[in-house]
């Protein structure tokens, strides 16, 4: 058996937490609210929640637990196995201080499954500190998930005391050497790996020459047409060096499952959502259920990202958008590219233009877009989003070919027409003048009611003469049905003739700011 070393304290901050060495740090300049909008958009998602996979073909498949109601039939009875990782029972910082009630909300998501696993994966970081205390609570919260078994593999946290003998005792029984062990399930090898013992300062995780070795007999007798999944806490793949995100002898591991026709790996650790292919190999990095964790050279090093109270709304969209982009599939629904492109931009200008109008924006380009139509009396934000896109899609003519950069520059016409009438049109000014013998009356209830400016002009009647009132304001689109009928109301007869305005500056105009 390999003789691992003590904990090497140097690799832990005061609160526990894993710390990075290495001066190969990203200096990032963060937006107004201290968080790294690409960084998110790229790989951050919110915690509390699970990843569960099915089987399609003989192979696993994932998808995000709150797809759940939109899978079809045959996607809900395919459902095989969940995973959950990085519960941190023990944690009570800011990041998170109630980590067991996102647990038993990542339990409940589970139980809510129109088809329960056969299994969960739990791919460490069970606890924060690895105490009796912090490993019965999470026991007493996974007893009530709705399937067979659960699988463990320890998180540095879980050996952070006493080199895993804890973790042994709970969750070694049937192991081999520290912990690694493999089992079949419908035809799939699932093998549970350790690389989280003998951790050194700034250095990676290790499996070991006894771990790897054992892991060659366990393999070596299976078809390759056999399914293989491995799961261990550190990422099997170099997600990022300099915070220790990858394990020193993965290739060595990778190199003994290579001939297999599908490899899954599965991790936790860096608390998000990342992913890649390499061949038949398919590698998924899981989030965590007690808080997020900074994208990878976005912070001066690794650890609970704190969110402040009023950008929790920012940072749950944005994950909530990363965590879309990162596991929900997109079918070709026609293979029309003039289809393509006209209705992929009238959703993308709808998505932008919800955006906007909600206080939000995406990327950069929308913040440009938004300071350069403040300060334009002529461009709307469609017009700048528009323009910048055709100018790069020029410049990237030749190296995307002119066909696909016209079809390119048609989805951003569509998009920018229906980002401006989101943003614009629905509340598109309108002018409205109001001819009646109650005219102090409409006047009143305008002011008062609707708290409109109106403006009087004194007129005469074309066939009568008579001298009377004109009521004229302005109000925005969605306000014309109120306005008519307030008159109504009081004057079944009012004449009354609506125009809208291209711009109004001044007065008493109610509409939602921009950003």
């Amino acid at each position: 058996m390999t003789k691992h070393s003590d904990r090497d304290n140097r690799r832990f901050d005061d609160e526990g937490n894993t710390r990075p060495a290495g001066s190969n740090y990203i200096s990032v300049d963060h937006s107004e609210d201290g968080l790294d909008r690409r960084g998110f958009l790229r790989c951050m998602a919110w915690a509390g929640t699970a990843t569960v996979w099915a089987l399609s073909g003989g192979i696993p498949k994932s998808f995000a637990i709150g797809r759940a109601a939109l899978l079809s039939e045959a996607e809900k009875k395919s459902i095989f196995f969940a995973q959950i990782s990085d519960s941190h029972i023990g944690f009570n910082k800011e990041a998170n201080t109630n980590v067991t009630a996102t647990l038993e909300e990542a339990v409940g998501k589970l139980n809510a499954l129109p088809h329960a696993p056969a299994f969960v994966l739990h791919t460490g970081d069970i606890t924060q500190l690895a105490k009796p205390d912090e490993f019965d609570t999470a026991n007493e919260v996974l007893k009530g998930v709705k399937t067979d078994r659960i699988f463990y593999v320890p998180g540095e946290h879980d050996v952070a005391t006493d080199n895993g003998v804890s973790y042994l005792q709970r969750y070694g029984k049937g192991t081999k050497g520290q912990g690694w062990y493999s089992f079949d399930h419908h035809g799939v090898h699932f093998v549970g790996l350790v690389n989280v013992l003998g951790l050194r300062a700034g250095g990676l995780g290790s499996l070991g020459a006894e771990q790897l070795a054992w892991l060659r007999d366990d393999v070596g007798h299976l078809s390759s047409s056999t399914p293989i999944v491995l799961f261990a806490h550190v990422p099997l793949w170099t997600v990022y060096p300099e915070w220790g995100w990858g394990t020193d002898d993965s290739e060595a591991a990778l190199a003994l499952v290579k001939r297999f026709g599908s490899v899954t790996v599965l991790n936790g650790h860096i608390h998000q959502i990342m992913q890649k292919v390499e061949g038949h190999v398919s590698f998924h990095t899981a989030l965590s259920t007690a808080f997020p964790q900074p994208a990878p050279g976005t912070a001066p090093s690794p650890g609970p990202l704190k969110v402040a109270p009023e950008r929790l709304r920012s940072v749950l969209g944005i994950a909530g958008l990363a965590a879309a982009l990162a596991v929900i599939p997109y079918p070709d629904v026609t293979s029309d590219l003039v289809l393509t492109a006209v209705f992929g931009g009238f959703f993308i200008g709808a998505g932008i233009g919800l955006a906007v109008r909600g206080g939000a924006v995406l990327d950069g380009t929308e913040i440009a877009a938004l300071l350069i139509s403040k300060r334009s009396s002529v461009l709307k934000v469609g017009d700048v989003i528009l323009a910048f896109n055709v100018v790069l899609f020029i410049v990237a003519m030749r190296l995307l070919g002119v066909e696909a950069a016209l079809y390119s520059i048609l989805t951003y016409l569509a998009a920018a027409k229906t980002l401006d009438f989101v943003i614009h049109g629905i509340e598109e000014y309108t002018a409205m003048t109001i001819v009646s013998g109650e005219s102090g009356a409409i006047r009143e209830e305008i002011t008062g009611t609707l708290q409109r400016g109106v403006t009087i002009y004194r007129g005469y009647g074309g066939l009568t003469n008579a001298e009377q009132d004109i009521l004229y304001c302005v109000v925005t689109r969605l306000e014309i049905g109120k306005v008519k009928s307030i008159v109504r109301s009081i004057d079944q007869h009012a004449f009354i003739v609506s125009h809208a305005l291209a711009d109004v500056d001044g007065g008493v105009v109610k509409r939602t700011p921009l950003p």
